[in-house]
Formats: structure tokens, sequence, C-alpha cells
């Protein structure tokens, strides 16, 4: 096929709709593509690299609090027994799981929630306000 225009080979367009009728020099695509890989690749680069990456739940709960100086709270505590709950619930359903996730997220929110280390942004303040 060539192009109405200038007569140059037209490539055959793979995705859906009508075939194109005119070269890519002549009739550009209308959405330029997005370098995908280059956007993950920052995305990456900008994650900070734990190097010492906690082995569960639990773990990652307890350093949280300890950083922040709320492992030994009441609320801290009950952060704690939510993190051993979800690890000990490998048999519940789906909807368990979510439900303790989500109590978990509330619970730790409002345990670092005057904490100068809590690791919360606004959005997890937000949330935690209610």
């Amino acid at each position: 096929m060539q192009c109405r225009k200038c007569g140059a080979p037209v490539i055959p367009s793979a995705g859906r709709g009508r075939p194109r009728s005119m070269c890519a020099d002549c009739s550009p695509p209308r959405k330029p593509s997005r370098p995908r890989l280059e956007l993950l690749e920052r995305v990456v680069a900008a994650v900070p690299v734990d190097r010492d990456p906690p082995e569960s739940v639990v773990e990652a709960v307890e350093r949280e609090l300890s950083a922040a100086g709320r492992r030994w709270s009441a609320a801290g505590m009950v952060c704690v027994l939510l993190a051993q709950r979800m690890e000990d619930a490998e048999g519940e359903p789906g909807a368990v799981m979510a439900q303790l996730a989500r109590q978990l997220h509330s619970s730790l929110a409002e345990a670092l929630a005057d904490s100068e280390v809590g690791g919360m942004d606004d959005l997890d303040r937000l949330l935690a306000d209610g």
C-alpha cells in the first residue's frame, strides 16, 4: 500500500481501527508513545533500598513503632497484635485479610499520629483523622 499524499510505502498498522492510508511522515500518530520503561526506572531509582528488609509483617510494624518510640504504648501493642493475627490467618478468606489490613493501617496511623518520626505522609494523617 502507498501513501495517498506522497506515494511512500505505508507500514500496515497492527492495532484496531481503519488501516492507514498515509505514511507516518504525512500523518504522524496522534498520541506520542510514552517510554514506560524510563518512568519505571525513575520510580525504582527514587525508592530507597532497605539493606535489611523485615522478614515479616510483625517485624516491620515493630520497627516502625520502635523508630517512633511507640512500641510499648497501648496503641503500639494493638498494632503488633493485629500484625501477628494477619500472619496467623493463612487459611482465612480474603475478606478477613482485607479487614485486618485496614484495621492495622488505621491502628498504625493512630499509634504514630503524634510521633516525630511517624513515617506518615499527609494522606496517612488524613486517613487517621477519619
